[in-house]
């Protein structure tokens, strides 16, 4: 009986919605990269940058270089593509997925900065180790750096984890300014919460090019670990809590100086 009704399924001509969702993301996309110039052109470049430097410590000169080092470039390596997923995802009109994702990257950044901090811990970022100091990536911004009374970064990126929460008192807010609920897939144009977006991302790929440069930038040719200035320089012009944060990486570069005892 089963196997009747999946042949009977398997006869029906296949759905087009799929497709006609994707036709709808390629719409989307190409309004962004056309429109939305500064917010692509910033991303690739450092992403492409990112991604340069890592694959070129592949044949660096490392002296001095110690295990936990490697288990920081284990991290860091996965972090470009991870942002990229996250483009992809606003390029695609999914705007709150695309904050998930930077949440996973973020959460790397946040063990990577562990490590520099307690370099012989470094095993508590993989797994909880008896006599090992923990990481609590909810709260080393503010118990083990100091540098802040909150963690707003990964407070805001935590949101789209726990389900869909936020849409949800989005869809509700809509529904009372136009008198009613329209029952849609979820896809819609949004300038604001595609700003918000990649306003998030690049903040993310800004932290990621500063810790690498301050981290493994000696490693390779100086002319190959450039200071993402453009990004910089972007960040500190927005009327937002972004204008803030590049002295905020600063604060978190001072607090994390790698000691020799862990």
């Amino acid at each position: 009986m089963s196997d009747s009704i999946l042949n009977d399924a398997m006869k029906k001509p296949p759905s087009r919605f799929c497709f006609d969702l994707i036709e709808y993301q390629k719409g989307h996309a190409e309004l962004v990269v056309t429109k939305y110039v500064p917010y692509v052109k910033l991303f690739e470049d450092n992403t492409e940058s990112l991604f340069r430097y890592i694959h070129h410590l592949n044949y660096s000169e490392k002296e001095g270089w110690q295990q936990s080092q490697t288990i920081q470039i284990l991290f860091f390596k996965r972090v470009p593509k991870t942002l990229f997923s996250a483009f992809q995802q606003i390029l695609n009109g999914d705007y709150y997925e695309s904050l998930a994702t930077c949440r996973i990257a973020y959460e790397s950044l946040l063990r990577i900065l562990f490590i520099e901090k307690y370099p012989t811990d470094w095993s508590s970022t993989l797994l909880p180790e008896k006599g090992k100091r923990k990481f609590k990536a909810s709260k080393f911004i503010v118990e083990d750096l100091k540098v802040a009374d909150e963690d707003r970064t990964y407070t805001f990126l935590s949101f789209p984890i726990h389900s869909h929460k936020q849409s949800v008192l989005a869809d509700i807010k809509k529904g009372n300014q136009e008198k009613g609920l329209l029952l849609d897939p979820g896809y819609e144009f949004s300038e604001r919460e595609m700003s918000i977006a990649f306003n998030n991302l690049l903040a993310i790929l800004y932290m990621a090019s500063r810790l690498f440069s301050a981290f493994f930038g000696k490693y390779i040719k100086a002319s190959e670990s450039e200071y993402p200035r453009a990004l910089e320089t972007y960040l500190k012009a927005m009327p937002n809590r972004f204008s803030e944060y590049p002295a905020f990486i600063d604060r978190i570069l001072v607090e994390s100086k790698r000691s020799s005892t862990g």
